[in-house]
């Protein structure tokens, strides 16, 4: 049976904490899904949403800004963001600004095309030497096999819905954050994870996972270029020194002297504008939000049970369309050998279809010629007949029995 590769287009942006519930909750789906079946890959795609679009970095208070969209929901909401956060692992902090997040994923997808270009060097240097046997698991089982692809998005049905955090810039929103702040839960203990983590086996993965962890974890700001600069270097992504790689981020910057970085950071920086507007032409109004195979779209946080309710499902539907393959293509053989001895049959006894008679001689010449098992048990029996010249007549046989028995039809 062929491999399943299951393909997950994450729309998500980096100062939601929606977002970075969601990619635990997605990586745990995946890391159990694969423990069940091995032979599955996945191909997670990230798309870039801006929530903040017109603001400009380090814009607002993190924690504020979020309860002054929500309003009165924003404390059970709080409470509930940390009740999930802390089934990962994760102890939310709200201090800090937020802004733009513009940059973040300039970095994020600067780091799926090394890990493509790195994935294309190991597929070009496995056709010429032979697999590595695969290493012994100490823990759970890897959760991705990230690369980024540009491919347009299909229109997708809804699978399942949940509160999503949206943010409107439209909206009237109090930023001051002093009124806000009375919802912000105060800073727990970090809780030990009861879920399997995602691996860190990619470029991409380190990436979004030090920014989030960063981010809501540790105070800093997604949108802040010095922190961008901190994560790329430490990551590999960009560097030698977080200059060089702050550097990389002001390329795209008009008036920009053009160098390989900066027509990198430039190129890069569009995708992400264009993948927003994308994400806008396709209904995607808020996030966090995925779309699995091009065709299902699950909306909001949603736990690993709804991501593993519809894997199984992509999964029995490929089994039973190989399945119905298997049967058509068995049955296209055994027309085509029923055909082709029908053939060789006509060749070797030199006749028509007409019905002419073939004594026992020509019969046994066939015979010998065809080598067909099917027959052994008629032919047994007409050579023990007798040998007398009345009886010849009797052994001879029709051109039709012959076709039908070396055919493996019934005879009438």
């Amino acid at each position: 049976m062929a491999q399943l590769s299951i393909k997950v287009d994450i729309h998500s942006d980096t100062v939601c904490p929606w977002c970075y519930l969601g990619k635990k909750s997605l990586d745990s789906a995946i890391a159990t899904f694969r423990a069940r079946h091995p032979g599955v890959d996945f191909d997670l795609v990230w798309r870039p949403y801006i929530l903040h679009p017109t603001a400009k970095a380090s814009a607002y208070p993190k924690g504020s800004s979020i309860s002054a969209v929500l309003g009165p929901r924003a404390g059970p909401i709080f409470e509930r963001i940390a009740a999930t956060g802390a089934e990962y692992g994760i102890n939310f902090r709200w201090e800090g600004l937020t802004g733009n997040s513009r940059d973040s994923h300039k970095l994020i997808l600067l780091a799926a095309e090394q890990d493509a270009a790195a994935a294309a060097a190991t597929s070009l240097l496995s056709t010429s030497q032979p697999p590595p046997p695969p290493p012994a698991q100490t823990g759970p089982a890897s959760a991705t096999s990230s690369s980024y692809a540009e491919s347009t998005i299909s229109s997708a049905s809804a699978v399942s819905t949940s509160p999503q955090t949206e943010y409107n810039e439209d909206e009237d929103v109090d930023m001051d954050g002093h009124d806000a702040d009375a919802h912000l839960p105060k800073n727990q203990p970090a809780a030990t994870p009861t879920r399997p983590l995602t691996n860190k086996n990619s470029k991409l993965d380190a990436v979004i996972e030090a920014i989030f962890s960063g981010s809501f974890q540790e105070g800093f700001d997604a949108s802040d270029r010095g922190f961008l600069s901190r994560v790329a270097v430490e990551t590999g992504v960009l560097g030698p020194s977080e200059a060089a790689a702050r550097a990389w981020f002001d390329g795209d910057a008009a008036g920009a002297a053009a160098t390989a970085e900066t027509t990198s950071a430039a190129r890069i920086g569009a995708t992400v504008d264009a993948e927003t507007a994308r994400a806008h032409d396709v209904g995607i109004s808020a996030v966090p939000s995925y779309i699995v195979q091009g065709r299902y779209r699950i909306g909001g946080m949603q736990g690993p049970d709804v991501f593993l309710g519809l894997f199984e499902k992509i999964l029995l539907g490929q089994q039973q369309q190989q399945q119905q393959q298997q049967q058509q293509n068995k049955h296209q053989q055994n027309q085509q050998q029923a055909q082709s001895r029908m053939l060789a049959l006509k060749d070797l006894a030199g006749v028509s279809l007409g019905g002419r008679v073939v004594d026992e001689d020509e019969a046994v010449a066939v015979k010998q010629e065809r080598k067909d098992e099917g027959n052994e048990e008629e032919w047994r029996r007409w050579q023990q007949q007798p040998q007398t010249g009345e009886k010849r007549s009797d052994r001879r046989l029709s051109i039709a029995t012959i076709m039908r028995n070396s055919c493996g039809m019934e005879q009438d």
